[in-house]
């Protein structure tokens, strides 16, 4: 996974940018929708959309 950082919003705050091999994420002709889950390095955990 590659990442970036930049405002891409134009809002002032910097926004995180993943990219994701798309073959990796093992989708489906019948998936709808990929929802991202994410965890910290001090255990906090979410969903992302």
């Amino acid at each position: 996974m590659k990442w970036a950082l930049e405002d891409v919003d134009h809002d002032g705050d910097i926004d995180l940018i993943l990219y994701f091999r798309t073959q990796e994420l093992e989708l489906t002709r019948e998936s709808s929708e990929a929802v991202p889950s994410w965890e910290t390095m001090y255990g906090a955990h979410g969903n992302s959309y």
